[in-house]
């Protein structure tokens, strides 16, 4: 499947970088994040927060790419290469736009899954700020800590639910 070459760099995060034809740069990050369920777990260390950036540099509005979506999915199946890795996944809502993201990301998900990968999803609701805030945890289906790690995820969304 033909897809866009990308380049790695392990420093602070685990970051992709690739081009699109149209001159598009985006940069995927893994950016270690431990501490969200807390340090005491053995598998905290392997939990990353992902993140797809856009260069400021990158035009506004470009045409439909669907080696974008192929791309992204490489660099997934390539990061997951440790079975233990887990991602946190929260949609960006500072511009309005979370909903697209979250519809997109399932498309994504669920087009190049293959039931290798766990998915949960939940959401939090902050009524003062009128937002919803849309979360995944994503896992290999193999990942020895599964069921420990997906009972965390549940109590650290409802932790954050009856805070607000």
């Amino acid at each position: 499947m033909q897809q866009y070459e990308y380049d790695f760099i392990d420093d602070e995060t685990f970051s992709y970088f690739f081009k699109t034809t149209f001159q598009v740069f985006y940069k995927i990050e893994f950016k270690p994040t431990g501490y969200i369920f807390g340090e005491e777990y053995i598998w905290s260390h392997y939990c990353y927060e992902f993140s797809i950036k856009l260069s400021a540099n990158s035009p506004k509005n470009t045409p439909f790419d669907p080696l974008v979506s192929i791309t992204i999915a490489s660099i997934f199946v390539d990061f997951f290469k440790n079975k233990q890795n887990i991602i946190i996944y929260t949609c960006d809502t500072s511009d309005g736009k979370h909903l697209v993201r979250v519809r997109k990301f399932d498309r994504w998900f669920n087009q190049f899954n293959h039931e290798k990968f766990l998915k949960i999803d939940n959401s939090i609701v902050d009524s003062k700020q009128n937002t919803t805030y849309y979360n995944s945890l994503i896992i290999r289906q193999d990942n020895p800590y599964k069921d420990e790690i997906v009972e965390a995820f549940e109590d650290l969304i409802g932790g954050f639910e009856e805070d607000k």
